[in-house]
């Protein structure tokens, strides 16, 4: 954004004095400076935009994959005929080393 500006500032310091005094010129050199500076704050801007609407879709899709896995497991347990006050069970993986047997063997 800078290098822009930077651009236009060393052209307008080239130019003679008289230029400045035309109003057109002028208008135009102020123009110039401006939307460089504009248009390379929208384009940030976009990108800002960019990445919240795909941060918001992997939010929402990371939402509806919990929700998913959640309902199977509970599906799982109603077809298993657990009634719903009994306690979670942790998966096979977890079971494996009880809590009072200390780490794993290595």
């Amino acid at each position: 954004m800078r290098y822009v500006s930077i651009q236009v500032m060393r052209h307008a310091a080239e130019l003679d004095l008289i230029a400045y005094e035309d109003p057109v010129f002028y208008d135009r050199l102020e123009r110039a400076r401006v939307q460089a500076t504009d248009r390379l704050a929208m384009i940030q801007m976009l990108g800002r935009l960019v990445q919240q609407v795909i941060t918001t879709i992997t939010a929402l899709v990371s939402i509806v994959y919990f929700f998913a896995v959640a309902a199977a497991a509970v599906d799982r347990r109603r077809a298993a005929g657990v009634r719903g006050r009994e306690p979670f069970r942790l998966p096979r993986l977890c079971q494996e080393f009880p809590p009072d047997a200390g780490a794993p063997p290595a």
